[in-house]
């Protein structure tokens, strides 16, 4: 099933690295309308305007985030709208999951890390992914951590990076408070930023460095693992007891670890006696936190009244704010909450898996464009073609290319040239 699952999901970042080289990132979606286009390429930034079609819709959140930001703390936005994702699982064989128990718990598998708290910063996006990350390495070092205060500076500072995250760096807000996502937390390990053991770069660093680490750079590269694989999950439709993207995200969690989600945290969905949550609207997803378990007889009564979910059945959450709240740290959200998103699982390997990792896209996934030319979908020949140029530094032998894939069941083929 393990290699099953590999193959048939959405698997963002196939790790295959020399040394690594990321490929730029290309889409086909049915949602955008194509023109013909006889060029051989597309200069996107002085195109006319038929051509601007080919870019993917910009996720609406996002906008709103541009619009607004001060309605986001943690857990922001990204440009990437992978709604088809949640049609596209349905539809695959990756929904042929194994038969599931109505109940599974992490912490009975010495699975979960410890619960952290995050204090008053906006970082439970990196707190959520360095946990999704450990979580795999547990069972053979239980008591290691990676630092999420190294995520948070290195995902946004940097030449390169504060240009590209100028719309969040505008906000007048320390990099603390900024908030982030899965998008870029991916971005950032894959380019080997990370991660790093807690003990290099504590959090309590945050506050005794007056929120600065320019005096740290020269850990920017340091990666105690290194990102093999991130998977981008289809989010629950919130509205049917037979959902199989819900089946889906149970079987990547227990086969493989923690999971990262975001979702609306407002006090007013939350039951303080029972430890559970239920949003019944549409609504902004503002903090991050894991998915480690799952009981599909949790009681719909123990939900706030008058906003109860249709059927039993829950989420069970580790939380970033510390073992005082909740549950020990711990509470239940519906499986019918209509806030559940971005659910992303990190895998890592040992960091002498490769030596050196050429690669232009340091801050990872941000934007999909079409690489086929034709009018319309149904004319599309669902092949695109995309490459990048590295000059390497020595004789070196090429073990491994890495890329991202758009859809569920994506195939390709790595070609080499060399001279």
């Amino acid at each position: 099933m393990k290699n099953k699952f590999l193959k048939m999901s959405v698997s963002v970042l196939l790790t295959l690295l020399i040394m690594s080289c990321p490929l730029s990132v290309f889409a086909v979606t049915d949602n955008i309308e194509r023109v013909q286009n006889d060029s051989e390429s597309v200069d996107i930034e002085n195109a006319d305007n038929e051509y601007v079609d080919q870019i993917a819709p910009i996720n609406e959140e996002y906008l709103e985030y541009i619009d607004n930001p001060t309605k986001y703390y943690g857990a922001v936005p990204s440009m990437l709208d992978l709604s088809y994702l949640d049609e596209d699982y349905a539809d695959s064989s990756a929904a042929d999951v194994d038969v599931l128990p109505e109940s599974y718990d992490l912490r009975d598998y010495g699975r979960v890390p410890a619960v952290r708290d995050q204090g008053n910063y906006g970082t439970c996006w990196a707190f959520s992914a360095t946990s999704s990350a450990v979580s795999g390495l547990l069972n053979q070092f239980p008591s290691i951590s990676f630092s999420s205060a190294h995520l948070s500076w290195f995902t946004y500072m940097g030449n390169i990076e504060s240009e590209m995250y100028s719309c969040y760096l505008s906000n007048d807000k320390s990099v603390f408070n900024i908030g982030g996502n899965n998008y870029f937390s991916g971005g950032c390990m894959a380019a080997w930023k990370g991660p790093v053991f807690s003990e290099k770069l504590p959090y309590s660093y945050i506050t005794k460095y007056n929120e600065d680490f320019s005096s740290f750079e020269n850990m920017r590269y340091d990666a105690d693992y290194h990102m093999q694989d991130a998977f981008y999950l289809p989010n629950p439709s919130g509205n049917s007891e037979d959902d199989a993207s819900r089946d889906v995200i149970k079987n990547a969690l227990r086969d493989y670890g923690c999971l990262t989600i975001s979702y609306n945290s407002s006090d007013e969905y939350y039951n303080n006696e029972t430890n559970s949550q239920y949003c019944p609207i549409e609504s902004v997803s503002d903090h991050a936190v894991l998915i480690v378990g799952w009981d599909d007889n949790y009681p719909k009564e123990n939900f706030n009244d008058g906003e109860r979910p249709e059927n039993d059945g829950a989420w069970l959450i580790q939380n970033s704010w510390g073992t005082g709240y909740n549950d020990g740290g711990y509470f239940w959200i519906s499986y019918e909450d209509k806030t559940i998103q971005a659910i992303t699982l990190f895998q890592l390997e040992a960091a002498d898996n490769y030596t050196k990792n050429y690669q232009y896209d340091i801050t990872g996934w941000q934007l999909s464009l079409a690489a086929d030319k034709f009018y319309s979908p149904e004319q599309s020949s669902r092949e695109g073609y995309a490459a990048n140029v590295f000059t390497v530094e020595s004789d070196e032998q090429l073990e491994a290319v890495s890329f991202y894939t758009t859809d569920v069941d994506t195939q390709y083929q790595v070609s080499v040239y060399t001279g």
